[in-house]
């Protein structure tokens, strides 16, 4: 666990990289940016952000924000990263629902897809504020990727409303943000130290 004395081996640090940052996180924005690009032509539609079908990414969001303002008097990381992994969980449970990719197959749902498709490049603009204390640079390549202009430094967490994400801006595939690590032998002898 963050922040607890525990054992260290290069398997669990590899395993935990591989499941939360190269699958969870990694791969939520290259699928969100992919289908952005494949489904909407690559830019960001213009929805009604409040629109009900983004109720559980509006909400997650809102959590995220809640249980982030919380922890940080206390440097509670653990707390804030926790909460910022659940909004991850939660887009990709968001996508596996909605399928995005069996919507797009039929025109007549055209506006549903724009709703799955901002409601996921909402979700990682806020993914990319609350992530820029902790790695500044992934989350300046996640912002510029859903057409976010600027530094994501200067962008703070306590204005950051749900909606926000302005409709028109052109989303940039890039290199995985995370791309899945294979333990060496090496580092396998390493653990057997």
């Amino acid at each position: 666990t963050l922040g607890q004395d525990s054992n260290f081996t290069v398997e669990s640090f590899t395993a935990r990289y591989n499941a939360e940052l190269a699958n969870d996180l990694g791969n939520l924005v290259n699928r969100s940016v992919v289908m952005a690009e494949r489904y909407v032509g690559g830019q960001i539609p213009t929805i009604d952000s409040s629109h009900a079908d983004l109720e559980p990414l509006r909400r997650r969001a809102g959590d995220t924000a809640d249980a982030i303002r919380k922890a940080l008097p206390a440097f509670d990381t653990v707390a804030i990263v926790d909460a910022i992994l659940s909004l991850v969980r939660e887009a990709n449970r968001f996508i596996e629902i909605k399928e995005p990719w069996a919507i797009a197959r039929d025109e007549s749902r055209k506006d549903e897809l724009d709703v799955v498709i901002y409601g996921l490049a909402e979700t990682l603009r806020h993914l990319a504020v609350w992530l820029s204390p902790i790695m500044p640079d992934k989350a300046q390549a996640m912002w510029e990727q859903i057409g976010c202009k600027g530094a994501i430094g200067d962008v703070r967490g306590d204005g950051l409303t749900w909606g926000g994400l302005a409709s028109g801006q052109i989303v940039t595939k890039m290199d995985p943000l995370f791309p899945k690590v294979e333990l060496s032998e090496e580092a396998k002898k390493v653990d057997q130290m």
